[in-house]
């Protein structure tokens, strides 16, 4: 069974690239005008505190807890916070919250070495994302293994990998519970990309922190606790932040590699909104307004 989608060429265009970057422009200099992408620091000051103390005091609960069943509640409310510093993570690397790309960076890095991920990795590869979405070879989000999008990604596929991919709508969600273990191998620092992009002292703040997420639970906990929580916040952080990402393109068109087609219409056509309520725009991080976060 396939999560099929469409394969977008040329063929799709709807407005040329001289329309559409006029379009986009007075698009983008209303959205300007009327302020819409003014700074908030009180929000963001207000999310900060929110997602720090919840990280902090769920790991409190999770040290003085006895009983396996409120390790794993508290287990989960501390993956459902590490996704809310995630999520400041992403808007660092977008330098929403700051105007110096600098400070950015720097909370960036922050928030990263606490939830264990390669921030300057992240994005550069989440960058990328950005400027292609959902097109061939150039989006690394639509990379996935054992997944395919469409019925020509899947013809490429061999082995194990087309074999899996046949029942992919079933193991589809048991995938994403690996999406943060994934994040946290210690093999991107040995890759090319890492090799490059990351120094001495990125590199050695991710790794105390996949020590502190993946060793120290183990030597200060006794087996049992230390299993309980290790994979209760590893698999829900993984299940909650990749839900928060595949709603917004997954199913969407996607755009064969070297498509002539307009930014404003490769943003729109490959993004979808999710409806929005106070309580969806947290649980989301914002992330629920996508064509608007990948207009501007």
């Amino acid at each position: 069974m396939l999560i099929g989608t469409k394969l977008v060429g040329t063929e799709s265009k709807k407005i040329d690239l001289i329309d559409g970057s006029k379009a986009y422009s007075k698009l983008s200099k209303i959205i300007s005008e009327e302020g819409v992408l003014k700074r908030d620091y009180i929000y963001y000051t207000s999310l900060s505190i929110i997602a720090f103390g919840g990280f902090f005091l769920s790991l409190f609960l999770i040290i003085v807890a006895n009983s396996l069943y409120s390790i794993v509640l508290f287990s989960s409310i501390f993956a459902f916070f590490s996704v809310q510093v995630a999520g400041l993570i992403h808007d660092c690397g977008h330098r929403a919250i700051f105007k110096s790309s600098k400070y950015n960076d720097y909370f960036g890095h922050i928030c990263a070495a606490v939830v264990a991920i390669p921030y300057t990795n992240w994005k550069i590869r989440h960058n990328k994302h950005h400027a292609s979405p959902n097109e061939e070879d150039a989006d690394p989000d639509i990379n996935f293994p054992f997944i395919s999008f469409t019925t020509e990604r899947y013809r490429r596929k061999e082995g194990l990998e087309k074999i899996l991919s046949k029942y992919q709508a079933y193991i589809y969600f048991p995938i994403l519970t690996l999406t943060v273990f994934i994040e946290r191998n210690i093999i991107f620092l040995f890759s090319k990309e890492s090799r490059k992009n990351l120094g001495t002292w990125e590199k050695t703040f991710f790794l105390v922190g996949v020590f502190t997420w993946f060793i120290l639970p183990f030597v200060i906990f006794d087996p049992a606790k230390a299993i309980a929580f290790s994979l209760t916040s590893n698999m829900l952080t993984g299940f909650y932040i990749a839900n928060i990402f595949a709603p917004n393109h997954k199913g969407m068109p996607e755009i064969k590699k070297g498509a002539e087609i307009s930014f404003i219409e490769q943003q729109i056509m490959t993004t979808r909104n999710i409806k929005a309520n106070w309580f969806v725009d947290f649980v989301y991080l914002g992330l629920n307004y996508q064509m608007e976060h990948h207009l501007f």
